[in-house]
């Protein structure tokens, strides 16, 4: 999904820095940057507050609900000011914010299904989006990418779902 955003080469990506390394390794794989923010102590998820400093830094922000912990959305929006925010639903699925589903906030999301996760599949994932054009390129890509993801797993294992 990274890649279907079009970002220039290089694009600088924020992303917490308690993660599953899996997502920064996934940033590099696109050939961009990951640009770690600081863990807000209580939440474990994103510092708001390392966030307002970075933010002229970052293209892009993956922002990943802590153990299905939504984060404050609104607040992360307008700090991105209308860059793109991708939502990590891997811990959050069921879980809302302010009576939306997570994964229904940002630009795109993705889901993913091993073991560990909510819905288990043992494998696979889906990603999910309410813009067509995003969806399709997303489509493009896993269609034309390699076989293998990061994790050895098939790129065909993961499904694309529009939202109205």
């Amino acid at each position: 999904m990274l890649r279907a955003l079009s970002l220039r080469p290089r694009a600088r990506v924020g992303v917490p820095i308690f993660m599953h390394p899996v997502v920064w390794q996934t940033i590099v794989a696109a050939g961009m940057q990951p640009v770690f923010l600081d863990t807000d102590p209580l939440t474990l998820g994103l510092s708001l507050e390392d966030l307002r400093k970075k933010r002229n830094r970052l293209d892009c922000l993956i922002l990943i609900h802590t153990f299905g912990y939504p984060e404050d959305f609104d607040a992360v929006a307008e700090i991105m000011e209308g860059k793109p925010v991708l939502e990590d639903c891997a811990h959050a699925l069921g879980s809302t914010y302010r009576g939306r589903p997570l994964g229904s906030l940002g630009d795109g999301s993705f889901f993913t299904f091993l073991f560990s996760k909510s819905l288990r599949a043992g494998g696979g994932g889906c990603a999910i989006t309410r813009n067509r054009a995003l969806g399709e390129r997303v489509e493009k890509l896993l269609r034309e990418g390699p076989e293998e993801t990061l994790l050895g797993g098939s790129f065909t294992q993961l499904r694309i779902f529009f939202l109205a």
